[in-house]
């Protein structure tokens, strides 16, 4: 099964559900996708943006040079051998359809976003399901590992996620195995049954009336 299809079948299963009875609760969901398709697709992403999100600065100074960020010129001896082309999936581009945001939903691009939406709402903890675990969900600047730093409290939901496996470890998802184990080492985890099964009222999280 490839990761696209091991996503998908989780994004169905599993995410779809916990986000119903989410929103049922009352909790605030938050859409995370990659920074471009934030801004691609949803408009509302804009709503907790300040000047540096929306024109943010170039991530590169004059150093190192150009010639050498790029492995090119004099420097084309450090640049490793070219990677295969990424092959073009449109599904997998953008929020999947069966967990599209809804009007009432939110969009973000960077954790400063995420910081002054949870600010705004005086919510303190975070549940998290994505893709893929051992890359974005805790290492974006809006993942667990950044949002940890802050001072929140970040939940894993173990079984709404699946990591980026190699030939090795595909099978038995060893990737995903080690990274959970590895979040578990400094934050909480749950799953989407337990916490469906929990009442509305343990549920709901702190907000602003």
């Amino acid at each position: 099964m490839s990761h696209l299809e091991r996503s998908g079948d989780i994004i169905r299963t599993r995410i779809a559900p916990l986000i119903h009875a989410a929103r049922a609760a009352g909790i605030t969901i938050v859409h995370a996708p990659a920074p471009l398709a934030a801004r691609k697709y949803h408009p509302q992403w804009t709503q907790h943006a300040e000047e540096d999100d929306l024109a943010p600065q170039p991530v590169y100074d004059t150093w190192p040079p150009e010639d050498f960020r790029l492995r090119t010129g004099e420097y084309a001896q450090y640049g490793l051998a070219p990677a295969k082309p990424v092959p073009v999936v449109p599904e997998a581009e953008d929020i999947a359809d069966p967990i599209k945001p809804t009007a009432d939903d939110v969009v973000i691009a960077t954790g400063a976003q995420l910081h002054r939406l949870l600010r705004d709402r005086e919510i303190l903890h975070l549940l998290y399901c994505g893709f893929a675990t051992n890359i974005c969900v805790v290492h974006r600047d809006y993942g667990m590992i950044p949002m940890r730093r802050r001072g929140y409290n970040v939940v894993l939901v173990r079984d709404c996620t699946s990591a980026i496996e190699n030939s090795t470890t595909i099978a038995d998802e060893g990737m995903k195995q080690f990274a959970i184990m590895d979040i578990e080492q400094s934050s909480a985890s749950t799953t989407s049954d337990e916490l469906i099964a929990v009442s509305c009222t343990h549920l709901t999280l702190p907000t602003k009336a």
